[in-house]
């Protein structure tokens, strides 16, 4: 049975090769070796703390694209997987290509800048289940505020400029707190744009959601990182 590879041969092999390879495929490369190793993942992310690319006339941060990516992966396994319940385990695992694409696009090459200083409020009442998803955003300096039920969120949006917000969809006695807390939001001229992220109900109800206003509603890392990265990428300040 081949071996993972460690730590070390990890950051060997991004070293080798971050000069060789385009923008869009050094991302893969890094989820893979986190499909391979994932055991490894905070370690080979201090490694990569130091690495960056030059091309052309723009500086991109290797460690920030490579740890978004990452990140993705490491939520997409974890849904794969079952552990954060519901249907998780029957839907399927996003692609290598599609998240390097997925972070590519999210974060072009001169306009990646643009989203460093967004703030997004994250309502869910357990926080613990979107720690990769949460981590590939703060990589892009992107600032995450938790909210654990609909009451603070609105008082929360109320007192502070969020530029987007996250939003579980049941909570504590209300199956539809997501659609709940965007239409009082509505009525308060609460703009926000509104992500729905949940498990399969997100996807069963995505019409409805997206009826009452919602930017998106899915169950897929890689679909909320595209519709964050998206929404924030083409709101004004």
């Amino acid at each position: 049975m081949e071996s993972a590879p460690t730590p070390e041969a990890t950051v060997q092999i991004i070293v080798a090769l971050v000069d060789l390879i385009k923008a869009i495929l050094w991302p893969a490369i890094a989820v893979w070796l986190l499909y391979r190793n994932r055991d490894a993942l905070n370690e080979l992310l201090r490694n990569l703390s130091e690495f960056s690319l030059e091309a052309g006339s723009f500086k991109a941060s290797v460690r920030k694209k490579v740890e978004a990516a990452a990140m993705i992966g490491a939520a997409e396994a974890t849904r794969a997987v079952g552990q954060e319940g519901g249907d998780a385990a029957a839907r399927p695992t996003a692609s290598v290509e599609s998240i390097a694409a997925a972070v590519d696009a999210g974060v072009p090459r001169r306009k990646g800048d643009q989203l460093r200083g967004r703030t997004i409020l994250w309502v869910d009442d357990r926080p613990s289940n979107n720690a990769y998803e949460r981590r590939a955003f703060e990589s892009l300096g992107i600032r995450v505020v938790d909210s654990k039920d609909t009451e603070d969120a609105i008082n929360q949006l109320e007192r502070y400029p969020f530029d987007l917000v996250i939003t579980d969809m049941g909570r504590r006695g209300d199956p539809d707190a997501g659609l709940t807390l965007l239409a009082e939001m509505r009525r308060r001229g609460l703009g926000a744009p509104v992500v729905v992220y949940a498990g399969a109900v997100a996807v069963k109800k995505r019409r409805e959601m997206l009826g009452a206003g919602a930017h998106g509603s899915t169950d897929s890392p890689q679909e909320l990182f595209q519709l964050v990265t998206s929404a924030l990428s083409t709101r004004t300040s």
